[in-house]
């Protein structure tokens, strides 16, 4: 060993000064395995979280989440795909390119990946070609919408904007139609997004079994006066001390089905004013429901010989005898007296609940797995709604 030595400071070299580099590196490896090891547990529970907000319709909480667990280990494959699943059903075509090309980077810098991010890995770079194809053609058709909303906007300004809303929806990075977007409805530029015709979220609709516009009369609906009649194209309900169900013809019990209609509060706004739809219907006492209120909360219930089962597990214990309470806050519900589209998916024992065409909820339920009757349905407590544009489709799970 070499030293040189002088009256204030001592110099190492040699052997010991190479020692001492590589237990300084070796420390260094260890604490950025530890920070690694800590990142991937954090990302794991995002995802649980994600997949637990997914499982209960809360697909906003779920995106969040997945992007939570990218952003503490971005080499997540679990957290890439269930992310991925969810672009592809809003066919966000720009989103997948860029999910799909930071997780590739990520993955190409892992010095020991499993088995399962190399899976991953391999089924991401096949996509991603595919993609770039498909973004590369709806940048070409959005600039295309875009000068066809450019010659339209002097002739026919409702046109135009719809044009620029389709090019921003083929690519919201289009600048120009986002800019003559802004110009024509003062607002920035909010596109529709892209859906697959016949699509939700959980079921996949088939063919129209029965549509109902209630412009007249038919014997094909309860009626009685002051109950449940037709009036102004709607079929106007109210309740008194029991939830009133008013159903559809009792021939008509579909397995398989998804019901929609649309619905406004006609009378005041009360503590517990909601209604809905009800659904596989056996008799007064047997029945599912799904009821929102004005004050943008729903629920849903199985019951059973007149006992009631909350789906969602949130209703409180302290509303009246024989009412429901919607304890479930959803931002997609039109508070007050607005109008809202409401909706259920049956395939077997899995119900999907939609709220303006978003599913808000979804449960495996077994209490009632006979096909039934369905309806409208107004809450007990004097509550006053109307409905309009009941419609049913056959309805088999999404792929």
């Amino acid at each position: 060993m070499k030293s040189i030595r002088n009256s204030k400071r001592t110099y190492v070299t040699g052997p010991i000064k190479r020692s001492l580099r590589i237990v300084t590196a070796v420390l260094i490896l260890f604490v950025c395995l530890v920070a690694v090891a800590d990142d991937k547990e954090m990302a794991d529970l995002y995802y649980k979280a994600g997949q637990k907000a997914l499982k209960d319709g809360n697909t906003e909480k779920a995106t969040e989440q997945f992007r939570k667990a990218l952003k503490s280990y971005p080499a997540h494959a679990d957290a890439v795909v269930a992310l991925g699943d969810m672009l592809f059903e809003d066919l966000n075509v720009t989103g997948l390119v860029k999910l799909f090309g930071e997780w590739l980077r990520a993955f190409k810098g892992l010095p020991n990946p499993t088995e399962r991010q190399i899976g991953v890995s391999n089924r991401l770079t096949s996509r991603l070609e595919d993609l770039r194809i498909l973004e590369r053609t709806d940048k070409k058709f959005s600039r295309k919408y875009a000068a066809l909303g450019k010659s339209l906007k002097r002739k026919d300004k409702a046109a135009a904007v719809r044009t620029y809303e389709t090019a921003l929806a083929l690519d919201p990075s289009n600048s120009s139609a986002a800019r003559e977007y802004r110009k024509l409805t003062g607002e920035s530029a909010k596109p529709a997004k892209k859906k697959k015709p016949g699509k939700l979220a959980g079921v996949k609709l088939g063919k129209l079994l029965m549509s109902e516009e209630f412009s007249r009369p038919n014997a094909d609906w309860y009626m009685r006066d002051g109950w449940a009649f037709m009036e102004d194209g709607k079929y106007m309900m109210n309740s008194a001390t029991s939830p009133l169900n008013a159903r559809y013809k009792t021939a008509f019990r579909p397995a398989g089905f998804y019901v929609e209609t649309e619905i406004k509060l006609e009378g005041n706004v009360k503590k517990y004013s909601a209604a809905g739809l009800c659904y596989q219907v056996q008799n007064n006492q047997t029945f599912y429901i799904l009821y929102i209120s004005p004050q943008g909360k729903f629920g849903a219930w199985a019951v059973k010989d007149g006992h009631k089962k909350d789906l969602t597990g949130k209703e409180r214990s302290n509303a009246p005898v024989g009412t429901f309470e919607c304890c479930v806050s959803s931002k997609y519900i039109n508070k007050g007296k607005a109008k809202n589209v409401i909706a259920v998916g049956v395939v077997g024992t899995k119900h999907f609940f939609y709220i303006n065409k978003h599913m808000v909820f979804k449960c495996d339920d077994y209490t009632i797995t006979n096909p039934g009757t369905l309806g409208c349905s107004v809450n007990a407590g004097s509550h006053t709604f109307s409905f309009d544009n009941f419609k049913t489709y056959e309805a088999t799970l999404a792929r």
